[in-house]
C-alpha cells in the first residue's frame, strides 16, 4: 500500500492507531471507529502486531520501514517494466525471442502486463506454468495464452 495511490491518499500510513489517536485526544478531535476495520484483512493484522511485538519487538515500524523500501523498489520496477514492454511488447502480442531475453521476474511482470491489456484475470500458477513450460494453457474464465515461434498472445474466449 503506498501513500498516494489514486484515487486514494493514505498519508498516515507511517503513524499507528495508537500515535493517531493520542494526537486526536491532544487536538480535541473526536474519534470514531469504523466497525467495517474489525472485519477487514487489515483489522485482523492488526491484532497480530502485538504478538509480533512481544517476540520480535516494535513490529510496526520495522514493517512500516520495509513497506517504504519495497514502494521505492516498485516505482523502480514498474519503470523497467515499461521500458521492457515497449521493447517486447507488439499489438496486444509479445515478441517471443524479445520476452525470453528479459529475466525471469522481468518475464513474469511482463506476462501480467499482457493479461492486464487483454482484462484476463491474473493468476500466478498459470503465469509460472507458462513461463516454466512455454506451452499454450486455458485461462480461469475461458480463453488462452498461447505461444508460437514469434509471438505470445491472449486468445480470447469463444
Amino acid at each position: 500500500m503506498r501513500p498516494l495511490s489514486a484515487p486514494w491518499c493514505r498519508p498516515l500510513l507511517f503513524a499507528s492507531k495508537r500515535q493517531i489517536q493520542n494526537f486526536a485526544m491532544k487536538e480535541g478531535i473526536f474519534w470514531v471507529e469504523d466497525p467495517s476495520n474489525a472485519k477487514s484483512l487489515r483489522g485482523s493484522l492488526r491484532e497480530i502486531f502485538p504478538i509480533l511485538d512481544s517476540i520480535h519487538g516494535p513490529s510496526v515500524p520495522a514493517i512500516s520501514r520495509t513497506a517504504q523500501l519495497l514502494s521505492i523498489d516498485a516505482e523502480l520496477l514498474d519503470e523497467y517494466t515499461q521500458e521492457a514492454w515497449n521493447r517486447c511488447h507488439i499489438d496486444g502480442q509479445l515478441r517471443r525471442t524479445s520476452w525470453e531475453r528479459e529475466k525471469q521476474g522481468m518475464q513474469f511482470r511482463l506476462l501480467k502486463e499482457l493479461f492486464v491489456f487483454h482484462g484476463v484475470p491474473i493468476r500466478y500458477n498459470i503465469i509460472a506454468s507458462f513461463v516454466a513450460h512455454h506451452a499454450k494453457i486455458q485461462l480461469p474464465k475461458g480463453g488462452w495464452i498461447d505461444l508460437d515461434e514469434e509471438k505470445i498472445w491472449i486468445v480470447p474466449k469463444e
